[in-house]
Formats: structure tokens, sequence, C-alpha cells
């Protein structure tokens, strides 16, 4: 039973139990609106073990799509490329500087530079000359 404790013992409500993930250490946690510390618990408010683990899966699940949320899969997402374009196009018909449109429309160019930079990093970085 993975994640799942009984605290003190059979006939004790159980507990959802995990290690945070490194990506929502320090973030706001929707249950507590504490931040997120090394370890996530949570009481699932039932005795029973397949209710438990029916709650368990639930906790589990909103810990996961807020990872995926925090993670760089749902920064380039279609959705973000499209609310991009939308971005730029509207400030490129609101404006008629290019200087201004110029720079919205390498912000885009500057994230993608972010991972592109920690897959292929410059040979200056690893100490080459």
């Amino acid at each position: 039973m993975r994640y799942m404790r009984q605290l003190r013992g059979l006939s004790t409500a159980w507990v959802f139990k995990m290690q945070t993930p490194p990506d929502l250490v320090g973030f706001p946690n929707p249950w507590g609106g504490s931040p997120f510390s090394k370890e996530i618990s949570r009481g699932l408010g039932t005795h029973h073990p397949v209710e438990a683990c029916k709650r368990r899966d639930l906790a589990l699940g909103d810990i996961r799509s807020r990872q995926y949320k925090m993670s760089d899969a749902e920064t380039f997402s279609l959705s973000s490329a499209m609310q991009w374009r939308n971005h730029s196009a509207a400030i490129n018909r609101a404006n008629d500087d290019p200087k201004e449109a110029e720079a919205v429309e390498l912000i885009p160019s500057d994230k993608l530079q972010v991972p592109m930079r920690a897959v292929y990093p410059c040979p200056r970085s690893n100490g080459y000359k």
C-alpha cells in the first residue's frame, strides 16, 4: 500500500504520505495553504482500506498534475504556443513600434534556449578555451 500509512495501528484513519517532488517544494499547498515542504502528509479520513486507496489515488493524481504544470512539458505545450501567438498578434495590432514587436517575438525563443543549453552546453562552460 504505497503512500498510505495507519499511524496509530489498526482501526485508525489512513494517512497519505509521500516525499514531495522537487518541482513542488516551496510552492503553495492547496490543502493547507502553506508551502510544500519535504514531505506531503494528508489525512484520508477513512478507516476502510478500499476507500483509502481511492482517496490516495485522487490525492496522487492532483500532485502529479501540479507537477506536470510546473514542468517544461506544460511550458512548451500547444496551448501555450497559441497564447503566445495571440499575444504577439495583439501587440503588433496595438503598436506600430517595430522594436516592441521584435522584443515580443524574441521572448519565446529565449524560453526555448534555456532547455537547449541544458542539453547542449556551451563548450567554454566545460573548461574549454
